[in-house]
């Protein structure tokens, strides 16, 4: 156990601790959330016909998920 986790279970109160646990599971839900949707989006994309290169992205830039949508309207709507 870190010196910090050790200084915490002494000072702070057991109510605290769940606060942050807590915390700590909702933030972890939203990013899996995030990861699961970002994912799904990109399987779309890549089945809408977008290169795989353009969806994945690479070690500068992964497209996010508003981009994953933009070019997935760009694929799918009907142009003029």
């Amino acid at each position: 156990m870190s010196w910090f986790n050790r200084l915490v279970q002494r000072w702070w109160p057991p109510s605290l601790h769940r606060k942050i646990d807590e915390q700590a599971r909702l933030i972890r839900n939203c990013c899996d959330e995030w990861a699961d949707d970002h994912t799904h989006l990109q399987a779309l994309c890549l089945k809408a016909g977008c290169h795989e290169d353009q969806v994945s992205g690479d070690s500068h830039h992964v497209p996010g998920i508003q981009e994953l949508a933009d070019m997935l309207a760009d694929k799918t709507t009907l142009k003029d």
